[in-house]
């Protein structure tokens, strides 16, 4: 509680800037994010329509329709990041944008590094906590399935939802690929939809490439395709 009522979390998206973050904390070197799979991921789909932009008043809606017109009654929140004693830039950012936008109150909670995300597998979550991925490998069951089955580890924010379960362990043997990518872009409108977390940024990659250097190819997981690479002098 509260943001096991599916009326209540969309309302966190839509109060939170994403463009504002990235402007201010990666130098506008990042792309917004509508869901959890980046662009070069097999899967992903380019949908305008998906996602939350930023609406305070769109949020502030939301959150009198679950019943909370009096923010009094609403539930001191609780925001779990990691660091060595004090709340970073970034996060003091993030809690400052829903309180001003939502008028709730949130208290962070600072863990050490070191010992972060065993607190999180241990389900030391508080109520919002923060956290990021990057691909093992270039498939979207490694977002999708990995972060939002019911059962897996890594999914510490405890998502459960039975239809999207089902799917996904369809498409974890679904031999035709076709079938397959349309599956988990089906899988990410409806995480997406549920909103079991607030997609902010994808990261952005550069290099400096010599025009003596051909064949290079910065891919989307940063693997270097080195034997695909010739020195033309």
């Amino acid at each position: 509680a509260p943001f096991g009522d599916v009326g209540v979390r969309p309302a966190f998206y839509f109060a939170l800037d994403q463009a504002l973050l990235i402007d201010n904390f990666s130098g506008g070197d990042a792309l917004v994010a509508t869901g959890s799979l980046p662009p070069g991921m097999p899967g992903y789909t380019a949908d305008p329509t998906r996602g939350y932009p930023f609406d305070p008043a769109r949020a502030n809606q939301l959150l009198d329709e679950a019943g909370y017109t009096d923010r009094a009654t609403f539930p001191l929140l609780t925001f779990t990041t990691s660091g060595y004693g004090d709340v970073g830039g970034y996060e003091t950012a993030v809690i400052s944008l829903w309180q001003d936008v939502l008028g709730v109150t949130i208290q962070p909670v600072v863990i050490d590094p070191f010992i972060y995300y065993d607190e999180l597998y241990a389900g030391n979550t508080g109520s919002i906590y923060s956290s990021g991925w990057c691909a093992d490998y270039p498939d979207p069951q490694n977002f999708l399935d990995i972060l939002f089955h019911s059962g897996s580890r890594q999914n510490e924010g405890r998502y459960a939802n039975p239809e999207v379960d089902a799917l996904l362990e369809q498409a974890r043997i679904e031999p035709d690929v076709a079938t397959r990518l349309a599956l988990y872009a089906e899988i990410e409108r409806r995480i997406v939809a549920d909103a079991p977390a607030v997609f902010i940024s994808h990261s952005l990659q550069a290099a400096l490439i010599s025009p003596d250097l051909d064949g290079y190819v910065l891919t989307p997981m940063g693997v270097r395709q080195w034997h695909r690479v010739a020195v033309n002098r």
